[in-house]
């Protein structure tokens, strides 16, 4: 098999294909189905507290209602888990997936598709829900902010110096040797720098315009997160952790309650790069309109 092909088969396999054989699989630690059911059920347990729990904090009194928001924010302080796994993931994917414009149409597609749930859950009034609204324009769903996230880290991936090596698409020199990561010069590097902060800038300015969840915060954590494991190509696993610092950076600064995200740093320090459990890909995107929905109209 020739070199540049050998190299970008490499890049797209899993860990344990590469091994090839079974025995070198990591079956320790947590696979990303793992880190995805996490963040599904940490992501429940806040929308009930954002949602069902604070309509009960704002009809109580009292010593009832000093009880109810100690729950609300304990509540919400489990749901801080969730979106840092999520973006996590999300990068995990577009390095290991195998078609990045389905994955980012998958995306795009359940942006407009959770949007009224997320108003019934988030936006409307039951009031105003009772009339007949189930609409609401002022913020945006978290499949927005994915979605654009995605999309920038994916232009900028095409323009990193490194693309081609990565993919196994350098063309040879006259000696038959292909280009290495040591090769890239730092004008290079400087280019395209430019152009993430460019591409950065826009899809963060869009997140906030349209007040998509998480908004610029999300966008950035994206961008870094994805950027961090393009420096660091050959790093493996300390990379990927390194990456999910990245993300973090953009949410503490928007909001510090996000800290209490920091620890799924301990999760991500026992992934072990598998995919685990297969054939629930759906169930993951059609869980995210389907609970909003449903806590929507029991709020």
């Amino acid at each position: 098999m020739p070199v540049a092909v050998f190299r970008r088969r490499q890049f797209f396999l899993s860990r344990t294909e590469l091994c090839g054989n079974i025995t070198c699989m990591d079956t320790k630690g947590f696979t990303s189905f793992h880190l995805k059911l996490t963040a599904v059920l940490t992501m429940l347990i806040d929308h009930i507290g954002a949602t069902v729990l604070l309509e009960a904090v704002r009809a109580s009194a009292g010593r009832e209602r000093e009880i109810l928001t100690f729950v609300y924010w304990t509540v919400r302080g489990i749901g801080r888990i969730a979106f840092p796994l999520f973006i996590f993931v999300l990068v995990e994917g577009f390095f290991h997936t195998r078609n990045r414009l389905k994955y980012f149409l998958r995306l795009a597609v359940f942006c407009p598709v959770a949007e009224i749930p997320y108003d019934i859950a988030f936006n409307i009034k039951p009031a105003a829900l009772a009339a007949g609204t189930f609409f609401e324009g002022k913020s945006q769903n978290v499949m927005f902010t994915l979605a654009i996230g995605f999309f920038c880290l994916w232009l900028i991936f095409v323009w990193w110096p490194g693309y081609a090596i990565m993919t196994g698409r350098a063309v040879p020199d006259a000696d038959g040797n292909c280009r290495t990561y040591a090769d890239i010069t730092g004008k290079e590097y400087l280019k395209w720098f430019v152009n993430c902060i460019l591409i950065t800038a826009a899809g963060c300015y869009i997140a906030y315009s349209f007040h998509t969840d998480y908004g610029w915060a999300g966008v950035l954590g994206i961008v870094l997160c994805g950027m961090l494991r393009l420096l660091m190509p050959e790093a493996g696993r300390e990379a990927e952790k390194f990456s999910f610092v990245g993300a973090m950076i953009p949410l503490i600064l928007q909001n510090s309650f996000e800290a209490v995200a920091l620890v799924d740093y301990f999760l991500i320090d026992r992934y072990n790069g598998e995919k685990g459990r297969s054939g629930l890909k759906w169930f993951f995107y059609l869980f995210y309109p389907v609970h909003l929905l449903v806590l929507g109209l029991l709020r």
